[in-house]
C-alpha cells in the first residue's frame, strides 16, 4: 500500500551558510525562490542526504578525486564544529526523526618545526566528498527538540539502506534524482545513460521486477521445450530411418526398390507388368503368400526342423519294419 509521508520541518546547524536554522514546513506548498547563492539547492542537498543518506551531484561528481585527503568536510562551515541535519517526518500520521551528524575535527596549530607548509591537522581521506557516507553518523529518534543523540539510537552502517527503504520506499532509494528532485546542473542526465541504464530506470519507477522474474522464467522455461523438441524431432528423423530400412512390412509404404530374389520372376521388377486381371490376382495371391512367409517366417523354421527330424523318425521305422519282415521271411523259409 502506497504512503504518504510529509516533512514537517528541518533542522540545519553549521550547514554551509546555515546557522541553527529551523525551517518549518507544515503549512500546505512551499516554494524556495531567490537568487543564486540563497541556499535552495543546499536546502534540497540536505533532504536528499537524509532519505538516501547520499548527495549524487558530489559524490557522482567526475572532476573530485576520491583518493585526496581534505582538512574538512566540505559543507561544514566551521570544521571544528559538529555539522547536525536533522529533519522531523510524518508516515501515515506517525512521527519519525532522522539526523545526520558529522563531527567536527580540532583546530589546525600553525605550524611543525617553524614550517608554516607543515600543519598539524585531522587532514584525512575520509573527509574527501566521496566519503560522505562513510564518515556520517545516522540517529532514528522521535523528538525533533533533542540535542544530543545517544548511541542507542544510532544506526548501523550497514543497516542504513534497509532503513531507508522500509521508512521512504525503494524507489526513494534508486530513483530519487529522476522521480523527486531535478538538479539543476543536470536535468538530462536520464537521457545520459546508455539503453540498459535507462531501461534499469524504468523497470524501478513502474515497479516491474517481479514480471521480469518471471518473463526470465518464461523465456527459460521456452529454451527448455525448445530443446526438448529438438532432441524429440531427432530422435523422430532417426527411427523414420531406421524404419525405412525396412518398410518392406508396412502397407502402401512408399521405399526405395530392392530385388527380392535372385531368380528373375515377372512381380520381382521395379515397374512389374499386369498385362490382365488374371494376372494381377495371380501376382497378389503370391505376393499374398510371401507376406504370410515373411510375417511367420520363425514358425517356418521351426516347422521345418520339425518336418526333418519327422522324416528321419519315419525312416528309422521304416527301416525297423523291413528288417522284421525280411527276418520273418527267412524264419518261415
Amino acid at each position: 500500500m502506497n504512503s504518504t509521508i510529509v516533512i514537517n520541518k528541518i533542522f540545519l546547524d553549521n550547514y554551509k551558510l546555515f546557522e541553527n536554522f529551523t525551517l518549518d514546513l507544515k503549512n500546505g506548498l512551499n516554494i524556495f525562490d531567490g537568487p543564486n547563492g540563497y541556499g535552495k539547492t543546499s536546502l534540497f542537498d540536505a533532504v536528499e542526504f537524509l532519505i538516501t543518506g547520499d548527495i549524487k551531484r558530489v559524490t557522482t561528481c567526475e572532476v573530485l578525486d576520491g583518493k585526496y585527503k581534505y582538512q574538512k568536510v566540505f559543507f561544514a562551515k566551521d570544521y571544528k564544529k559538529d555539522v547536525i541535519i536533522k529533519a522531523e517526518f510524518c508516515k501515515n500520521d506517525k512521527i519519525f526523526v532522522l539526523v545526520k551528524k558529522i563531527e567536527g575535527h580540532k583546530e589546525c596549530n600553525s605550524s611543525i618545526d617553524n614550517n608554516p607548509k607543515k600543519l598539524e591537522c585531522n587532514s584525512s581521506i575520509d573527509n574527501n566528498p566521496k566519503k560522505l557516507k562513510e564518515i556520517t553518523k545516522t540517529y532514528l529518534v522521535y523528538n525533533f527538540d533533542d540535542i544530543e543523540y545517544s548511541d542507542e539510537y544510532l544506526v548501523p552502517l550497514e543497516e542504513l539502506k534497509k532503513m531507508q527503504t522500509e521508512l521512504f520506499g525503494k524507489t526513494s532509494q534508486t530513483l530519487y534524482t529522476l522521480l523527486y528532485y531535478i538538479q539543476q546542473e543536470d536535468r538530462l542526465a536520464y537521457f545520459k545513460n546508455n539503453e540498459t541504464g535507462r531501461m534499469g530506470s524504468i523497470n524501478s519507477l513502474f515497479q516491474i521486477d517481479d514480471e521480469n522474474q518471471k518473463l526470465k522464467s518464461i523465456q527459460s522455461a521456452k529454451k527448455k521445450i525448445s530443446d526438448l523438441v529438438k532432441y524429440l524431432e531427432k530422435q523422430i528423423a532417426e527411427l523414420q530411418e531406421s524404419l525405412y530400412a525396412d518398410f518392406e512390412n508396412e502397407s502402401g509404404a512408399q521405399v526405395k526398390y530392392r530385388k527380392l530374389l535372385k531368380k528373375d520372376v515377372v512381380w520381382d521388377v521395379e515397374e512389374p507388368i499386369i498385362s490382365s486381371p488374371k494376372s494381377l490376382e495371380h501376382t497378389l495371391h503370391i505376393l499374398d503368400g510371401v507376406k504370410e512367409i515373411v510375417l511367420n517366417q520363425e514358425q517356418l523354421r521351426n516347422d521345418l526342423k520339425n518336418s526333418k527330424y519327422n522324416n528321419l523318425l519315419n525312416n528309422a521305422m521304416l527301416e525297423t519294419q523291413l528288417k522284421s519282415v525280411y527276418y520273418y521271411a527267412i524264419y518261415i523259409r
